[in-house]
């Protein structure tokens, strides 16, 4: 089995984390771990992500930016495909015009 450089980068943040309540013993407590390493504004996972965000988009054109966070926040519980990325560019008009804004205003949420 090979193991990719991101799950490496995830073990080694909850190896690693200050979790107060941090028990990786358990499949619940390995789940809390991650879990505060990726929302807790002290987790090292959320943190590596929030400095490559805005890096990405500067370095990617803002508009195919803004595509690709929108459908990764549209479809956070799957892997989304290269195919469904690569669509006409119509098909992902909504992002552009500014009409995603439903519910708080981000990506259609």
């Amino acid at each position: 089995m090979r193991i990719g450089l991101r799950a490496v980068l995830y073990i080694s943040a909850l190896m690693r984390s200050v979790f107060p309540s941090k028990d990786l013993s358990s499949q619940d407590g390995v789940l809390k771990t991650l879990e505060f390493e990726t929302l807790d504004k002290r987790g090292s996972i959320k943190g590596t992500w929030m400095e490559y965000i805005p890096w990405a988009f500067s370095e990617v054109n803002e508009k195919h930016a803004k595509i690709l966070c929108c459908i990764s926040r549209r479809n956070r519980d799957r892997e989304v495909t290269r195919a469904e990325i690569m669509k006409p560019e119509s098909e992902h008009d909504r992002f552009r015009t500014g009409k995603e804004t439903q519910g708080s205003g981000q990506c259609g949420y």
